[in-house]
């Protein structure tokens, strides 16, 4: 059931996440409309117990976080004032302590940037990062790149198999096997969870013939590792990847939806 609920929470969050402004009667609706998509009955007493779990778990989150930037407010209050008072006395060691407290505050936003924009698991960015972040309003691509779908084929096999604790690690060594690869080749990239099993990566500077060649290369060198876990179980490393330039100010969604299509129609 947790998995179900999942999968309709993926899908509502990927169908609102572009709205400026995202009402709780539109994520209601679209909520409920992919679960009669998938033949869910919201009025499960089990399914509803669910539910009512995510949403609390989600609250406690949302609480955490206001009062973390409840914390910071009243911190850059102090250092305002902290400042003013200390440029009215001119007194050095004031300065000092005031640094500090700005270094604090500073990696107290980092940390909160962190828990809105990357996956706690994975190490990457999210998808609330895309589209909150790395385009313009609308979903519009900010300048001209190529965007590539990695989709870790194995990734459901592994879980029905094996558990998500070994698919998740299976997929934290995917990623980290691509970041090295991409640093090592010198190569100016974002990388962002979409789905579980499936990673965006947004590539500059780079031509289609590069990055064919690349990934090319890359399939082959994860196709040959194999991954040990600490059971002693072996898994071979496997991916498909789709790619797409995009320009300026080009429609996100389209190209996402162009790459989602690339894949379905290979199977």
């Amino acid at each position: 059931m947790k998995k179900i609920l999942k999968k309709i929470t993926d899908l509502t969050i990927n169908d609102i996440l572009q709205q400026e402004i995202i009402l709780p009667s539109v994520y209601l609706k679209t909520f409920n409309d992919h679960a009669k998509d998938l033949e869910i009955n919201i009025q499960d007493e089990k399914f509803e117990k669910e539910i009512n779990k995510v949403i609390l778990d989600e609250l406690e989150n949302i609480d955490n976080y206001m009062k973390n930037i409840e914390q910071n407010m009243k911190m850059m209050k102090k250092i305002t004032k902290d400042n003013k008072k200390a440029l009215l006395e001119n007194k050095t060691g004031s300065f000092d302590s005031i640094l500090k407290d700005i270094h604090k505050l500073e990696k107290n936003m980092q940390d909160l940037n962190d828990k809105l924009y990357k996956d706690e698991l994975i190490k990457t960015y999210n998808r609330k990062w895309i589209y909150n972040q790395f385009l313009e309003e609308e979903a519009k691509f900010r300048k001209k790149g190529i965007c590539a779908l990695i989709d870790i084929s194995d990734f459901d096999y592994i879980t029905r198999e094996y558990g998500k604790l070994i698919a998740t690690n299976y997929v934290i060594f995917i990623i980290d096997f691509i970041k090295k690869r991409f640093d090592k080749l010198g190569i100016n990239y974002e990388i962002a969870k979409y789905l579980d099993d499936k990673f965006l990566i947004f590539i500059e500077h780079k031509s289609i013939k590069d990055i064919d060649l690349i990934l090319f290369n890359l399939k082959k060198a994860i196709l040959a590792t194999t991954l040990k876990s600490k059971s002693g179980l072996l898994i071979n490393g496997n991916l498909d990847y789709y790619y797409e330039a995009y320009n300026e100010r080009q429609d996100s969604q389209e190209l996402f939806e162009n790459l989602f299509a690339k894949k379905i129609t290979k199977k």
